[in-house]
C-alpha cells in the first residue's frame, strides 16, 4: 500500500504543478483503501479511514477551484474503508475495529438521510461489519454481531427496495462470530463456553426455519455446518464431542433430505468431530472416533478409516 499512496501523492504533485489529467479521482482513492484493506496489517482500518477523511477534505478544498474534479466518496469508498477495519480486528488487543467499522455504517446511513440517496449500506457493507465483529476479542462480539443482523431485517422490513436483506454470508458470518466468541470467556467457565455455541446453533436453526417457510436463499451450507463442528472441536466442554456429532449427524440427515444442497460433509468437518472427541476426554471417545465416524467417513467422502487415522 505505500506504493500505491506514493502514486496518489506524485499525481497530486503533477496535478499541482499544471497537469489537470492527472488529478486523483474516486477510484484512485478506493484502490488506495482497498490496498490497504488487502494487507492484513494491524492498522489497515486506521489507515485507510484516514485516507477517506483525506479524500474529503480534498473534495471540500477543490471543488470552487475546480468544479470539474468529484472526490465526494462514493458507496465503494465508505465499503473499503468498513471492509478495512473488519480485516483489521484479528489483533486480540484491539477492540476498536469493529466500533470504527459501525460508526462508518453510521456515517452511510447520516448522508443517505440527508439525501445522497446512493450511500445507503448494503447487505456487503452490513456483512463487513458482522464480519469484523467476528474478528474482534469483545467478549459480546457475538451478540454485538447478532444485533447487526436484526437491525439489517428491521430496515428491510421497513423498506424492501433496501438492498440490505440478510443472505448466506451474513448468516454464516453471525454463526462465525458466535463460535468465535467462545475465545473470549474465560477459559475455566465451561458454561459461558456453550451459551456462545449455543447461539450459534439457534442462529444455524434460524436459517432452516426461514429456508423451509420458502426462503431459499437462506439455507446453511458446508460452510454454517463446518463453522459451528469446528469450534465445538475447540470447546474444552465435556459435552463437545457429543454436541459436535450431533451436528454431524444433523447435517449428513440434511443432506440426505436435500441433496440439491451445498451441504455435503468435507473432511475438514470429520476431522473436526474427531477433535471434538478427543478433546472431551470422555472414555469412549476412541471408540466413537474409530467406529461410528469411521462409517461414516467411508460414506461420504470415499476414504477409510486407516486412512482417516493416518492424517
Amino acid at each position: 500500500p505505500e506504493h500505491a499512496s506514493r502514486l496518489v501523492e506524485e499525481m497530486w504533485q503533477r496535478y499541482n504543478a499544471g497537469d489537470r489529467s492527472l488529478a486523483p479521482d474516486k477510484i484512485s482513492y478506493s484502490s488506495l483503501m482497498n490496498a490497504w484493506s488487502n494487507s492484513l496489517r494491524p492498522n489497515a482500518g486506521q489507515k485507510a479511514e484516514a485516507i477517506l477523511y483525506e479524500m474529503i477534505h480534498a473534495h471540500h478544498s477543490t471543488k470552487e477551484d475546480d468544479p470539474t474534479l468529484d472526490l465526494r466518496p462514493d458507496h465503494k469508498c465508505y465499503a473499503a474503508v468498513i471492509h478495512a477495519w473488519a480485516k483489521s480486528g484479528g489483533d486480540d488487543d484491539d477492540e476498536e475495529a469493529p466500533e470504527r467499522a459501525e460508526q462508518i455504517v453510521r456515517e452511510l446511513w447520516r448522508r443517505y438521510e440527508a439525501g445522497e440517496r446512493s450511500l445507503a449500506p448494503n447487505t456487503i457493507t452490513y456483512t463487513s461489519l458482522i464480519d469484523a465483529w467476528g474478528k474482534s476479542p469483545h467478549p459480546n462480539a457475538g451478540k454485538k454481531a447478532e444485533d447487526v443482523l436484526r437491525e439489517m431485517w428491521r430496515k428491510y422490513d421497513a423498506d424492501p427496495q433496501l438492498d440490505i436483506r440478510p443472505n448466506l454470508a451474513t448468516y454464516n458470518a453471525v454463526i462465525n462470530a458466535w463460535a468465535k466468541s467462545r475465545r473470549h470467556y474465560d477459559d475455566d467457565d465451561d458454561d459461558d463456553d456453550v451459551e456462545a455455541l449455543d447461539h450459534a446453533g439457534r442462529i444455524l436453526g434460524e436459517m432452516w426455519q426461514r429456508y423451509e417457510a420458502g426462503d431459499k436463499s437462506l439455507a446453511p451450507d458446508t460452510i454454517s455446518y463446518n463453522t459451528l463442528i469446528d469450534a465445538w472441536s475447540k470447546s474444552s466442554h465435556p459435552n463437545a464431542g457429543m454436541k459436535a456429532e450431533s451436528f454431524l449427524r444433523e447435517m449428513l440427515q440434511r443432506h440426505d433430505t436435500y441433496p440439491q444442497l451445498d451441504i455435503r460433509p468435507d473432511e475438514t468437518c470429520f476431522h473436526a468431530v474427531r477433535n471434538a472427541w478427543e478433546n472431551s476426554g470422555e472414555p469412549d471417545s476412541t471408540k466413537r472416533t474409530s467406529e461410528i465416524l469411521g462409517e461414516l467417513w467411508q460414506r461420504y467422502v470415499g476414504m477409510d478409516n486407516s486412512q482417516m487415522d493416518d492424517e
